[in-house]
């Protein structure tokens, strides 16, 4: 579809346009530069690609100043002329082995072999897997999987899914586990949240869920780190508190750990146009059962795949968050992002 945009700024100049299908950026999250232009007038015609069924068209434009436009909608309804097939592409990342091996899992490899066994299950031959497990898991592989996200299409589905430790630095930035990671300076070695976060932007596909089981190691006081563990030990939960009291004054408890992840995804999911679903425990304690042979979160996922022939994206947020939370008895709280309904698409 031609597009033509119109746009100016009486006292600034323009500095970038952005254009959304279905709230997910057709140019990817910073848009297109119009710095080299020099100009407070643009007027210019783009061509985009639509998907079968409904297509919500936004444009807006960012002067100088930082400050956008309204963006105003345009409804265009694709019907091809014959049918578009479908495809899922699966990435995987489970690392429970780690060069430290003091802070080795147990099941987070495992997390990543099911899902990627039930999602076989239900797309059948329309479904590309990349998986990479414990000394695989490295921070140049998993950056040279976006070359195989390119290779999909506007109609097909992307699903990133990690499980193992989330790491918070002394900046308070967060990092995934690599093997190679310095638990205690995960800027070393360890994946930047943004490297995952980009697998996700500016891909032909708009249907994109992550989702990860992993929390944070953010430092917790004495009393609470206790009470926790003697919680967990009573629900048979296998992982507890890894408490450094020399970063003390660095304290980040249950509670802001939830909102720190919830603010964190609520982030990526606006800028990508990718629903996040994150385990969200407090501190190390994503949290693992011995009877469920899985991580909590990722088991609530795996019983949803078994009881419900097809699900869509909100009803799997709302059913994997109250599992999880009844299953720790309270003590793991998934986070998510409400999403739009053009964005409320069937996950199988």
């Amino acid at each position: 579809m031609q597009l033509r945009i119109k746009a100016s700024d009486e006292d600034r100049l323009l500095d970038r346009l952005h254009v959304l299908i279905n709230d997910v950026p057709f140019f990817g999250k910073k848009g297109i530069d119009l710095r080299h232009r020099k100009s407070k007038n643009l007027d210019t015609t783009i061509s985009i690609i639509l998907a079968p069924g409904e297509n919500s068209i936004t444009a807006s434009v960012m002067n100088s100043n930082g400050m956008e436009s309204y963006r105003k909608p345009k409804p265009v309804f694709y019907q091809p002329a014959a049918a578009v097939s479908e495809k899922l592409y699966f990435i995987g990342i489970g690392i429970d082995e780690f060069n430290e091996s003091d802070y080795n899992l147990k099941y987070s490899a495992e997390d990543i072999r099911n899902l990627a066994e039930e999602f076989k299950k239900k797309y059948g031959k329309n479904i590309s897997i990349d998986t990479f497990f414990n000394k695989d898991v490295t921070a140049e592989n998993i950056k040279k999987l976006k070359a195989v996200l390119m290779k999909s299409g506007e109609n097909d589905k992307v699903i990133v899914a990690y499980s193992g430790h989330g790491l918070l630095s002394k900046d308070l930035d967060y990092y995934l586990s690599t093997y190679n990671v310095n638990f205690n300076q995960p800027e070393e070695n360890g994946l930047p949240y943004d490297e995952l976060e980009n697998l996700l932007d500016n891909i032909p596909a708009r249907k994109k869920l992550m989702l990860i089981d992993a929390c944070h190691s953010g430092e917790v006081d004495k009393e609470e780190g206790i009470a926790i563990n003697k919680l967990a030990d009573s629900l048979g939960l296998s992982k507890g508190i890894i408490i450094d009291q020399a970063q003390a004054s660095q304290h980040v408890g249950l509670k802001n750990s939830f909102e720190l992840m919830q603010s964190l995804f609520v982030n990526v999911g606006k800028s990508t146009g990718a629903t996040i679903i994150s385990a969200a425990a407090g501190n190390q304690f994503a949290l693992e059962r011995g009877d469920l042979k899985n991580g909590v979160f990722t088991y609530s996922i795996l019983e949803a795949m078994d009881k419900y022939p097809t699900i869509k994206i909100s009803e799997l947020k709302k059913i994997v968050g109250e599992r999880v939370e009844q299953l720790t008895n309270g003590l793991q709280k998934p986070t998510s992002r409400n999403e739009n309904i053009s964005v409320d698409w069937s996950l199988w």
